[in-house]
Order: C-alpha cells, then sequence, then structure tokens
C-alpha cells in the first residue's frame, strides 16, 4: 500500500516534527526541571502541539483544513527541517545565549537600540568562531516575508488564552508554515502562522512592516526560541551586523 502524500499539515502535526522540536529545547536548556529530562520536554511539546492543532482546527478551520491538501516533496520537508534543526545546533545555541544576554541587559537598564548594539558588540566578542561556523554551515536561515497582520490580531489573542499552548513550541510551528510558504507560495494559508506569531508577544501595529533583526532581538527576550528565530530568519544581517561589530566597525 503506498504512503499518502506528505502534507503541509501531515508535517506540522508529524512525530518528526515533535522530535525536533523537543531536541531543539533540550539543547537550548528550555527543559524545566533540567536540560537531562528529555522525556519530559518531549511529553511537553505533545500536548502543546496538541493545543495548536485544536486551536487552529477552532479558529482556523478552513485553513486548517486547506494545510492537509497541500503537498510537500522530499526536498522542501528536508529544507524546513534542515532550518529549524539550526536552532538546537551548539553554535547557535552559545550565539542566541549572548544575544539574549546583552538584550535583557539592555531592557533591564532601560536602553535603546544604540547601547543594545554596544552591548551585543561586547557579548559576541567571544563567539567569532560560533558565528564563522554558523556561517559555513548553510545558507538555510532564509528571511521570512510575514508581517502580523490586523485580520489575524483577534486570533492571536485568542491563541494566546487558549489552555496548554507553550510559546516555545507555537514559534517553532510558525517557523515551519512560514518555510512552507517561502517554498511552496501561496497555496500555503498565511493566517497559521501570522496566528501562532502572536502567542507570547505584543500586538504589531496594523501594516506594520517586518521588524529588523535589532527591533526583532528586542521584542524576543525573554525567549530563547524567538531569539533563535529572529537570528535565523535575519541571518545574512545578523551576520554582517556581528561581523562589523567584532572587527570594530559603525554598525
Amino acid at each position: 500500500v503506498a504512503e499518502p502524500p506528505m502534507t503541509v499539515r501531515s508535517l506540522l502535526e508529524g512525530a518528526e516534527f515533535e522530535e525536533i522540536i523537543t531536541k531543539n529545547l533540550v539543547a537550548m536548556g528550555q527543559a524545566g526541571a533540567g536540560a537531562a529530562d528529555e522525556e519530559g520536554v518531549r511529553a511537553r511539546v505533545a500536548g502543546a502541539m496538541q493545543a495548536v492543532h485544536a486551536t487552529l482546527h477552532a479558529s482556523l478551520s478552513e485553513d486548517h483544513e486547506k494545510m492537509g491538501k497541500v503537498h510537500v516533496t522530499p526536498e522542501q520537508k528536508d529544507a524546513a527541517f534542515r532550518k529549524l534543526q539550526r536552532f538546537g545546533d551548539p553554535s547557535m545555541v552559545r550565539v542566541t545565549q549572548a544575544a539574549l544576554a546583552a538584550a535583557m541587559d539592555n531592557t533591564n537598564a532601560g536602553g535603546n537600540q544604540e547601547t543594545l548594539e554596544h552591548r551585543l558588540s561586547d557579548k559576541l566578542k567571544g563567539r567569532l568562531a560560533d558565528i564563522e561556523r554558523l556561517r559555513a554551515s548553510g545558507r538555510d536561515g532564509v528571511a521570512s516575508e510575514y508581517v502580523p497582520s490586523p485580520q489575524t490580531e483577534i486570533d492571536g489573542r485568542r491563541l494566546a488564552a487558549a489552555d496548554g499552548l507553550d510559546q516555545d513550541v507555537c514559534t517553532h510551528a510558525q517557523a515551519l508554515l512560514e518555510s512552507m510558504h517561502d517554498q511552496i507560495g501561496d497555496d500555503v494559508p498565511a493566517a497559521p502562522a501570522r496566528m501562532l506569531s502572536m502567542f507570547g508577544s505584543s500586538s504589531s501595529s496594523p501594516g506594520a512592516k517586518k521588524p529588523s533583526f535589532m527591533t526583532c532581538l528586542m521584542k524576543a527576550a525573554p525567549s530563547p526560541t524567538k531569539a533563535t528565530k529572529c537570528i535565523a530568519d535575519n541571518f545574512s544581517a545578523f551576520c554582517k551586523l556581528a561581523m562589523n561589530m567584532l572587527k570594530g566597525k559603525a554598525p
């Protein structure tokens, strides 16, 4: 019996995707009781993904059904999963920790973007090898074109209030759907990813443009997963900014 074709929805609901999230969260030290509690994280991810599916089905039923009809090639799946797996790459984890520490210090000190640039430069000084390793490992950190839109803000607030949802898991699901849209196009409905992007973050102004890396990082703190996504989505800009900082040039 031939296996059913892969679809966007089957990837989102699949065990392989949940395993990627689990390993990433363990690598990021987001295990709650401790980084060694992988089974606990796996159970947390499974429960949170069930909540994601239930909420998307309830709030965006037509789009949820449509995702089950959009076919995905093995190459498209591999590209999406490869980008997600980079979230847990040891170099990415260390770079994200440094960037997040700079953002949190800046927020606590009441700083602005200029002071964040100085703090980021200081924090990244010991991470040059990691940045170079990430640059050499590939170019899967392709910028997403998603921007929160007015029609999804209400659904986003409903999502944030739903039981059993988890910001880290929602960010992974958002990243997968954005990657599918970037590769396949408008056959992949945009609203589910936009809705997921609203969870755990302040609402964007209607018609807002995609934020720069620095703006994204400031809004991401204190979430390691959101900060990692900022770096992945703005990978070229981040590398250029970081290298200029480390060479003593103006950002």
